[in-house]
């Protein structure tokens, strides 16, 4: 008969699994067990020590803690220090014994701290995470930083959120470690010390963040090369953010570093956006096979009261863009429309509030073929949302967006089949009785009046509409505030006007008619339920006041669907 196996026997791996779902009270009582379960249950009781109150300072002063970080230290994986007086627990400055410190528990009076240093002896050579944020006081603690990093080889993540001498940080990039795999720095610093820093980073390094900034007084040479035999490779790198604004200097800080680089650099997230104007980033991350996210107002020259010049010629700089979003870009026009139509991987365009065109819109579609969202209806904003903020519900969220004429949208051939989502208004001729306005540009003359012709009209919509077999949601209306604003010209969506063309969009998940002088009968709901069997919802029904039609209403009472 075998004996059972105990806790002492089992692999550190599984030891460690059990350690996890232990909380630190139960720990504590593991450790006074027994000799045994006291070596197994040390360690993950000193792996990870946060120093982020006030109230902590005196705790980690006293003798007693001294004594016990003195012999504990070894097992510290992870170590968080919020203020620098705390630092000075736990890796004392040698070249002073006694400070004074501002109690950061309490504001209004002095405290003076007498350092043991015999008891801190201990070198730290076991932290894997390092983190130090700022400090409440001028004292001098980068010497006991470098020294931390210089004595644990096995560091992998290494965060400083404090003012950092331009010496302390050249200083940190000869000793960084070869396991490093994390770095991020706060401190302000400059473009000379940035590019120093970016090419003298370990090899393995895969995260780093960094904040630039220009001082008023600065000069920096561009011709500045702090390195003689050129940066070092980075073939780990995956995420690179750097924030601050240093407009002028991105080639000279980016270019060396990005041509050391490999294609797993896949995240950059940069906050100064004049790096997106220059060519010769782009093709460095060409060469890395980059794709940016998204390109937002925010990232364009100034803003999104940029020119349409300005806004093409920034996607035109950056032909790997895949999201483009041209909120409230009221100048966006012909080039912008050009150089959207020659951007091969677009899968995401947003027109909300801008004035593009039709005419545009319809060079967007022959040339985007792997288009597959287009949204130009700004979204509304959910009731709990408005709630919470004690804001009036609006009927519409924004009522600068645009609308486009169904006779541009068919003229040529859309080069996507790939749409997963089509969120415009679009506009329709209907017949004058149908529209409780005068006849006009958009409404069919006296003598036409016939529902032949008006249904003509709407077929090539149906029909270009019906080729996007993968579309999910079809939104073609919106919230409106009062029936001036609802969309007299539109879609029927009614069986005799073509609806049944679209038949093909057997994936289709959402409809919606809101603000539309839509003709959705008994008939039409009928149809939907046969025919798209992954309908959940079709919104616009009801008016605002939540009234149908009594055969709308009488079908969906006698059917109850679960798509309608």
């Amino acid at each position: 008969m075998t004996s059972r196996p105990s806790l002492e026997s089992l692999p550190p791996e599984v030891q460690g699994i059990v350690t996890d779902y232990l909380d630190m009270k139960d720990l504590t009582t593991c450790v006074i067990a027994n000799s045994d379960w006291k070596a197994i249950f040390t360690p993950p009781i000193w792996s990870t020590i946060n120093m982020d109150r006030g109230s902590q300072f005196a705790k980690f002063s006293t003798p007693a803690v001294q004594q016990a970080l003195t012999r504990n230290a070894r097992y510290i994986k992870h170590l968080s220090i919020h203020f620098s007086a705390m630092l000075d627990c736990v890796v004392p400055d040698t070249e002073s014994a006694q400070i004074d410190i501002v109690d950061p528990s309490a504001t209004h009076h002095v405290r003076k701290l007498i350092v043991d240093h015999s008891l801190l002896s201990t070198v730290w050579t076991n932290l894997c995470t390092l983190e130090v944020h700022s400090c409440l006081q001028p004292i001098a603690f980068e010497t006991q930083i470098v020294a931390l990093v210089r004595r644990n080889r096995g560091l992998i993540s290494l965060r400083l959120g404090h003012d950092q001498a331009v010496e302390t940080i050249q200083e940190l990039a000869s000793v960084l470690r070869p396991s490093l795999r994390e770095f991020h720095l706060s401190t302000p610093i400059s473009p000379n010390t940035a590019k120093f820093f970016l090419e003298n980073l370990p090899d393995g390094i895969r995260t780093i963040s960094l904040n630039i900034q220009i001082k008023p007084d600065e000069q920096v040479d561009h011709e500045y090369s702090p390195t003689e035999v050129g940066p070092r490779p980075h073939p780990l790198l995956e995420s690179l953010r750097i924030t601050g604004v240093f407009a002028g200097y991105q080639e000279h800080v980016l270019l060396p570093f990005l041509a050391c680089c490999s294609t797993k650099l896949k995240k950059i997230d940069i906050t100064d956006t004049g790096y997106f104007s220059s060519k010769d980033i782009g093709s460095a991350l060409a060469l890395l096979d980059f794709d940016y996210s998204s390109l937002y107002p925010a990232e364009f020259p100034n803003g999104k009261d940029s020119l349409d010049d300005e806004i093409a010629d920034l996607l035109e700089s950056n032909p790997q863009v895949t999201s483009v979003y041209l909120t409230n870009c009221r100048s966006a026009g012909w080039r912008t429309a050009a150089a959207l139509h020659s951007i091969e991987h677009l899968h995401e365009l947003n027109l909300c509030g801008s004035d593009l065109p039709s005419r545009e819109l319809r060079t967007i579609l022959a040339g985007a073929k792997n288009l597959r969202f287009l949204d130009a209806i700004s979204p509304r904003p959910s009731r709990k949302r408005l709630e919470a903020a004690r804001a009036p519900l609006p009927m519409r969220m924004n009522t600068n967006d645009p609308l486009f004429f169904s006779n541009d949208l068919v003229e040529g051939e859309w080069a996507t089949t790939t749409l997963e989502r089509f969120v415009c208004r679009v506009l329709v001729q209907r017949p004058a009785w149908h529209v409780p306005v005068p006849a006009g540009p958009l409404n069919v003359a006296a003598g036409e009046n016939t529902m032949e012709v008006y249904h003509a009209m709407q077929r090539p919509l149906y029909r270009k509409l019906a080729l996007q077999t993968h579309l999910r949601e079809l939104t073609l209306g919106c919230n409106v505030a009062s029936r001036r604003d609802f969309q007299w010209n539109c879609l029927e969506m009614t069986l005799a006007s073509g609806l049944g063309e679209l038949a093909t969009l057997k994936d289709l998940r959402v409809l919606s008619v809101l603000g539309m002088n839509h003709r959705i009968s008994d008939a039409e709901l009928e149809w939907m339920d046969a025919h798209w069997p992954r309908l959940e919802r079709v919104e616009g029904l009801c008016d605002k006041d939540g009234n149908a039609e009594p055969e709308v209403k009488a079908w969906i009472w006698k059917n109850n669907p679960r798509s309608i």
